[in-house]
Order: C-alpha cells, then structure tokens, then sequence
C-alpha cells in the first residue's frame, strides 16, 4: 500500500517558512506515495521534525484529520461523508485482522518480573 519514499532532506524550491514536511499522496492505483521533505539538519530542524514525525506515526493527529475530512466532504456532499466513513470503517476492520496474531512490541522483549521466574 505504501510505495514510495523520496525527497528525504530536499530543499525546497521555494524559500518560505517550511522546515520540513511529511506528506501522502494518493496515486491513481490506490497505492499511497509518501514524502518526506527537511530543509537541514540543524539540531532544531531534527528536533522539531522528530516531534512532527512522533505526532503523524501515532493517534496524536487523528481526530484532527477527520474533522478536517469531515468537514471538507459535509461541504461538498454529506452523503460522501457517510459513504467515505463507511469504507474507511472497512478498511480499518481488514487491518486489525491482518494483524491479528501478530507479535506485539511487549512480546519481544524480557519482562523484569520474568528474570526472576526461573
């Protein structure tokens, strides 16, 4: 589903205001290209990209974005919207059941009180 990752520390063309960007664009297969875009390598730049990257990786921007969406498609046609929802409620489904079974990040790794089980 992801397919892409380019532009990793390109500058931009135009000079404005932007340190840095992580976009996702959907292409005409249905594949996702995603990229990736930091001004320099300063320390503040990594910084506040690190931030940025933390919040996009996590829930921490959800809700955000679908107010957004929801917003933009209740303007335009709010039968899309439910349409869209209804989907995406699918697709969310199909996820959490590929995943199903799989190892989690705690799995991996030695519990403190299982040092001392032996």
């Amino acid at each position: 589903m992801f397919t892409k990752l380019k532009n990793l520390f390109k500058k931009s063309k135009k000079e404005d205001d932007k340190l840095g960007c992580i976009s996702y664009n959907l292409l005409d297969t249905g594949e996702v290209e995603v990229n990736i875009n930091l001004r320099d390598l300063e320390e503040d730049s990594i910084e506040k990209f690190a931030r940025m990257f933390a919040r996009v990786t996590t829930l921490s921007l959800s809700g955000y974005t679908i107010e957004l969406t929801k917003e933009l498609f209740q303007q335009a046609d709010e039968e899309k919207y439910v349409q869209l929802m209804l989907i995406a409620a699918e697709e969310c489904k199909r996820i959490v059941e590929e995943n199903e079974g799989q190892i989690i990040a705690d799995d991996e790794y030695i519990k403190p009180s299982e040092m001392f089980n032996e």
